[in-house]
């Protein structure tokens, strides 16, 4: 296991990681992470353990020390992580400090200790280096955001332009030193933060639609928002609140109207929620935003994505995903994209890079009982943890996938996507999956043969089937049936 590997967003003369599993460990101002990654370009996340140390807490004006306590009880996390990598056979471990060791007078003594006790080499990164990681990672995971990411730690407040190469700063008012900087007072809070935020000469002018807000502090107040609304796809990753909803959402966590006891956050964090609020409220009002977005991709999957051979995820993380998971459980990529292929010239209309995803989505469930494939592709696609898919295309691809199993959409499926898709995406997400059904029985043995069969549409607007001579004179009820349930999709 290489344990002294150096970030290539720094080093970039570093070697790539090529095979095997990949781990990340971050040492935070508020929390260390330990995460792995399974092999392969996309950052599948194998394993994630956090232990809690709030290196900030003590962090306000003037020197700053690291407390011995928590750097002994940190040392004490790493070598438990490291046991974790070894028993999860990981082959390469990065291991980043950010704002609370790069700022504590005696942090490179902590850095030089965990070498010393571990083999550990540990990166204390810069501000900028930080808030461009971040970047990465986040819009990587939107890659239709346009404004401005921001990545709230314990010590330190990192944002970027969504062009990751544009401007940046690294603010040390994290959750942590706001709470202590402000008296415990969240109002006083958003006030230092909008006067720091005054200085950044470069904030005020720029005009940005999304704020796209990265960390399991701002997932949480996107999860109570869903919760109050009744949200019905709790998937985190690009739900959005608009910029006035949002100020007003985050008044309340200020005000102190939301209980902070609640199953939504992690024990221990209940006290730092106010002073989440208010950095989310003054970055808000100081800039000319939109709306929010929130993403689960940050700093950590920044890291991976420098480390990884060039081309990472490619052009498209939501393809990458799906072929991945094609490729592992479904019946080849070979057939997906031909289906997709085939799809394509019968339903024109449909984004071409929805039937691809669908067609890679739709036959990972193959293997399952026949009445259970449906409901089991659906829960698949509507809940796993793939990125730069909108709530609303993720619901299609989810209703697309089912019907290329099942006619009929249980209620239960029904009330889920209810008030994501309109009637119209509805029909055409049926549409999809009743002719990839179609086509299942035309490519029965996943063979690639598709070509040679065509949907000849006739003068009343529904399809007809033209194939190989030896296949026109077949009898086939199943062909026959699945044929007319395309059409009737078609009225």
């Amino acid at each position: 296991m290489k344990l002294n590997a150096k970030p290539r967003f720094i080093y970039p003369e570093e070697r790539p990681h090529k095979k095997g599993r990949f781990a990340v460990i971050d040492i935070g101002s508020s929390t260390m992470r330990l995460v792995v990654y399974d092999e392969g370009l996309y950052p599948h996340l194998f394993l994630n353990h956090k232990v809690r140390i709030r290196f900030a807490m003590e962090k306000g004006e003037g020197d700053f020390y690291l407390d011995d306590e928590r750097m002994d009880r940190a040392i004490n996390a790493l070598k438990w992580f490291l046991w974790v990598c070894e028993q999860s056979s990981v082959k390469t471990v990065v291991a980043t400090a950010t704002s609370a060791v790069r700022e504590a007078k005696n942090g490179g003594e902590f850095v030089e200790s965990i070498r010393q006790q571990t083999g550990l080499h540990v990166e204390v990164i810069s501000g900028e280096v930080e808030a461009r990681l971040s970047a990465e990672g986040g819009v990587t995971s939107l890659p239709d955001a346009s404004g401005l990411v921001m990545d709230l730690g314990g010590g330190s407040l990192d944002i970027c332009e969504t062009n990751t190469k544009g401007d940046f700063a690294s603010l040390p008012l994290g959750v942590l030193s706001l709470q202590k900087l402000s008296g415990h007072n969240p109002y006083k809070a958003v006030e230092i933060l909008k006067d720091a935020l005054k200085k950044v000469d470069w904030f005020a002018n720029k005009n940005m639609r999304d704020l796209v807000a990265l960390g399991s502090g701002m997932r949480s107040i996107a999860s109570l928002h869903m919760t109050e609304c009744d949200y019905p796809m709790h998937i985190l990753h690009d739900y959005s609140i608009e910029k006035n909803e949002a100020i007003a959402y985050c008044d309340k966590f200020l005000k102190g109207e939301i209980n902070p006891k609640v199953l939504h956050l992690a024990k221990g964090y209940e006290d730092v929620m106010p002073y989440r609020a208010a950095a989310l409220s003054a970055l808000l009002q100081s800039g000319q935003f939109e709306r929010v977005r929130f993403a689960s991709f940050g700093i950590r999957e920044g890291v991976f994505f420098s480390q990884i051979e060039q081309g990472g995820v490619g052009d498209d993380p939501l393809l990458s995903y799906a072929r991945d998971i094609s490729e592992r459980d479904g019946r080849g990529i070979a057939y997906a994209r031909q289906v997709a292929k085939w799809a394509h010239k019968i339903l024109p209309k449909v984004p071409y890079r929805l039937l691809k995803a669908a067609a890679l989505f739709s036959d990972i469930a193959w293997r399952e009982q026949y009445i259970y494939r449906a409901s089991t592709t659906f829960e698949i696609v509507y809940g796993s943890p793939f990125v730069a898919c909108s709530h609303r295309d993720r619901a299609k691809l989810a209703l697309m996938v089912y019907f290329a199993h099942d006619d009929d959409l249980k209620a239960e499926y029904q009330k889920r996507v209810n008030g994501l898709v309109t009637s119209e995406e509805f029909a055409q997400a049926k549409r999809v999956g009743a002719l990839f059904h179609l086509a299942s029985f035309l490519d029965p043995g996943a063979r690639g043969i598709l070509h040679n069969f065509n949907l000849q549409q006739k003068t009343d607007g529904s399809y007809e089937i033209l194939g190989p001579e030896p296949f026109m004179k077949m009898q086939s009820e199943s062909v026959a049936k699945r044929l007319e349930i395309f059409n009737n999709t078609l009225a």
